[in-house]
C-alpha cells in the first residue's frame, strides 16, 4: 500500500513538473506578429525594436510588410493578412466611426513644442512671413482630410490666419518641394527628410509647434480588438518592445546608431538622416489625453464627421 502511494505521489510530482515545464515553454515561446509598416521616420520605433533585438528579447518574431500609407495597412488588417500595423489616429478614427473595431495598442511619435512633427515649407523668397499670409494660399498635403491638413489649419488659425480661405492639393511627398519651387503650390507639408532637403536648398519652413494642438499623438500601432483579445500575450510583448524602443530613441543627444537604423529601413541616405532638422519624439505611455485633442480638432474642421471619446480607439488594459 505504501509503495502504491509512493508511486502515485511520484507520478503526480512528475506530471506537475512536466506541466510546469510546458507552461514555462508556452510563456517564452516565440510568437509571430505580421506588422504593416510605412518606411517613414514616424514609425522609427519598430525599426529600432527590430534592429536592437528588442522584439527578440520579448520573444516575438515581427515580420514587416511595407505599405505606402496607413489606409492600406488598415485594409490588410481588416482582411486578415496582417496582425497589426501603423497608422494615423484620424484614419483610425474615421474607420472606427464606420464600424471597424480597430484599437491603438502602442503610441507612435508625438508632436511637442520642442519636437514638432510637422512644418510648412515655402520658397526662400516667398512673401509668406507669418500665419495670416497663408490666407487664400494653396498648400500641398499627402491626403485631403488627413492629419496633415488638420495640423496646418490648426496652426494657421491659432496664429492669426484664417484657414477657411485656404486650398489644399494632394501630392506625393516626393513631389511637394519641387511643386513649391515651381510655383504650382504656395507651400507644402512634406515631412522628413524632405524638410531638411528643402532648407538646404534655401527654402524656409514654419514648424507647426504653436497652436491649439500641443503634446498630442498623431499616430500609433494598432490592431483589431478581435486579434488583441485572442492574442493578449503577443499584444503585451509588442507594447513592451515598442516602449523600450521609444526610451532608446528619446535619448538626447540621440544614440549614434539611430541614424544608421533609420537609413537602413527607410532607404534614405545616411548622410541625409544624420542632418535631419526635425527629430521625432516617441510616446512611452498610451493615454486618451494624448489623442482626444486630435479627434476634437478633426471634428471641428470637418475632417471627422463627429467627435467621440478617444478611449474608444485605444486598447487600455486594466
Amino acid at each position: 500500500m505504501d509503495s502504491r502511494r509512493s508511486f502515485l505521489a511520484l507520478s503526480a510530482a512528475f506530471g506537475a513538473s512536466v506541466l510546469g515545464q510546458a507552461s514555462a515553454r508556452a510563456q517564452t515561446a516565440t510568437l509571430v506578429v505580421r506588422l504593416g509598416i510605412v518606411p517613414s521616420f514616424a514609425a522609427g520605433q519598430a525599426f529600432y525594436a527590430a534592429d536592437l533585438g528588442l522584439f527578440k528579447k520579448h520573444a516575438l518574431d515581427v515580420q514587416f510588410q511595407t505599405f505606402n500609407n496607413g489606409a492600406t495597412i488598415a485594409a490588410a488588417i481588416a482582411g486578415g493578412s496582417l496582425d497589426a500595423g501603423f497608422s494615423d489616429v484620424i484614419g483610425l478614427g474615421a474607420a472606427y466611426l464606420r464600424g471597424f473595431p480597430f484599437a491603438v495598442i502602442a503610441p507612435g511619435f508625438f508632436n511637442t513644442p520642442t519636437a514638432p512633427g510637422y512644418a510648412i515649407v515655402v520658397k526662400g523668397d516667398s512673401p509668406i512671413k507669418e500665419a495670416k499670409d497663408f490666407n487664400g494660399r494653396t498648400i500641398a498635403i499627402n491626403a485631403v482630410k488627413s492629419i496633415s491638413q488638420l495640423v496646418v489649419q490648426a496652426w494657421v488659425d491659432g496664429n492669426g490666419g484664417d484657414s477657411k480661405t485656404m486650398k489644399f492639393a494632394e501630392l506625393p511627398f516626393a513631389q511637394m518641394v519641387p511643386s513649391v519651387a515651381q510655383g504650382t503650390v504656395d507651400g507644402c507639408t512634406p515631412g522628413e527628410p524632405f524638410v531638411t532637403g528643402a532648407l538646404e536648398e534655401g527654402m524656409h519652413s514654419f514648424p507647426l509647434d504653436k497652436n491649439g494642438l500641443i503634446n498630442y499623438m498623431p499616430a500609433g500601432y494598432f490592431s483589431t480588438r478581435t486579434w488583441i483579445t485572442a492574442n493578449p500575450v503577443a499584444t503585451a510583448r509588442f507594447t513592451a518592445a515598442i516602449r523600450e524602443a521609444s526610451l532608446f530613441a528619446n535619448q538626447r543627444p540621440s544614440p549614434p546608431q539611430t541614424a544608421e537604423i533609420l537609413a537602413k529601413y527607410t532607404k534614405v541616405p545616411l548622410g541625409m538622416v544624420s542632418r535631419l532638422r526635425m527629430t521625432p519624439e516617441y510616446g512611452t505611455t498610451l493615454l486618451p489625453s494624448h489623442v482626444q485633442p486630435v479627434i476634437d480638432a478633426a471634428a471641428k474642421y470637418d475632417i471627422l464627421p463627429k467627435t467621440f471619446p478617444a478611449s474608444e480607439i485605444l486598447y487600455l488594459p486594466k
